[in-house]
């Protein structure tokens, strides 16, 4: 913990979160597990891991009160991994980072054609796909 002033006044908390914590920053920006505006109870999130250079995989979970979110990535060669687990009556938007024109799988299948998968929209380094609630393993090439 940081202090609650930058002069550690005796009389001030000297034990304090100041600007945030950096737990945070692993769940919603290395794992991406955040609630979506305007969702209550997380029944609806948006699932954007950060991808990083220096990191092979990151793997972690969140106990929601509709249940267990889970996201994980790991880096193969010539593939990103990326698996996610949403919970009984939740839905999620995944932004899973792509480059123009990679090709995307989800469990070995691709995503065109398919009901429980609906890519909304595409551009060049970022592919946003709506989920219902269940388990997920996309195969992103490299």
């Amino acid at each position: 913990a940081l202090t609650e002033s930058w002069a550690a006044l005796d009389e001030v908390s000297n034990n304090h979160l100041m600007l945030g914590h950096l737990v945070r920053w692993f769940y919603s920006g290395t794992l991406g597990i955040d609630q979506a505006g305007g969702s209550v109870g997380y029944a609806s999130l948006v699932l954007k891991p950060q991808v990083v250079e220096g990191l092979e995989w990151a793997r972690g979970e969140y106990l929601s009160p509709r249940g267990r979110i889970a996201s994980s990535w790991r880096k193969e060669p010539g593939w990103l991994l990326l698996e996610f687990e949403i919970p009984v009556n939740a839905t999620a938007e995944v932004h899973l980072p792509v480059t123009a024109g990679t090709r995307i799988l989800e469990s070995g299948r691709a995503l065109e054609g398919r009901e429980d998968v609906a890519v909304r929209s595409r551009t060049e380094d970022r592919a946003v796909v709506a989920l219902g609630s269940g388990r997920y393993v996309f195969e992103v090439a490299r």
